[in-house]
């Protein structure tokens, strides 16, 4: 019987968690970094509402920081709102679903590193006598797996909730605008 090795699911574990790293800065550098001061987003309502006032021009790097103003700034600028609220809810949302996958897969990785563990551990025990160290190599495999799958998916879940939660606060701050530029 050919061994089974988990260390496959070693690779993918890792792979997995360095991209998770990648995502979670990434978005919280932009998600969290962004200033969102209050009276600015009354302010912004009622350039909506007076459609004649224009706020004082954005730079590029503003409108990254503040995106409920950029969609005022677009809008002012005659462009259609629901395509506006979907560019702007794409960029906001862009990689956050891939977070929540990885976040879902990696217990179920280490849980298969675990079976392939435990697999090598019994195949220990095929043979007249019992080889110690093969028996305790499946053993540490097994715990390895599920522990590097886990140390991936608590912190990737508690990132990805954070994430969504704040998407919607900003979602829900240019939808505010939308509905204010309409009436």
């Amino acid at each position: 019987m050919n061994e089974l090795s988990s260390e496959w699911v070693i690779y993918a574990l890792y792979f997995l968690s360095s991209l998770a790293v990648a995502l979670i800065l990434e978005r919280f550098f932009l998600l969290f970094l962004w200033k969102r001061p209050a009276a600015d987003l009354e302010t912004l309502l009622n350039h909506a509402r007076n459609h004649r006032t224009r706020p004082t021009p954005l730079k590029l790097a503003d409108a990254r920081r503040y995106p409920a103003r950029a969609l005022l700034e677009d809008l002012l600028s005659g462009k259609d709102a629901d395509v506006c609220l979907q560019k702007y809810s794409k960029m906001l949302n862009r990689g956050i679903s891939v977070l929540g996958t990885i976040a879902t897969i990696a217990p179920m990785l280490g849980l298969l590193g675990t079976v392939t563990g435990m697999i090598k551990s019994f195949a220990a025990f095929d043979r007249a006598t019992v080889d110690t160290i093969q028996l305790l190599s499946g053993i540490d495999e097994a715990l390895y797996t599920t522990s590097l799958g886990l140390m991936i998916a608590i912190p990737g879940l508690v990132a990805y909730n954070a994430l969504v939660s704040r998407t919607h606060t900003y979602l829900d701050e240019m939808e505010l605008v939308v509905r204010a530029f309409r009436s």
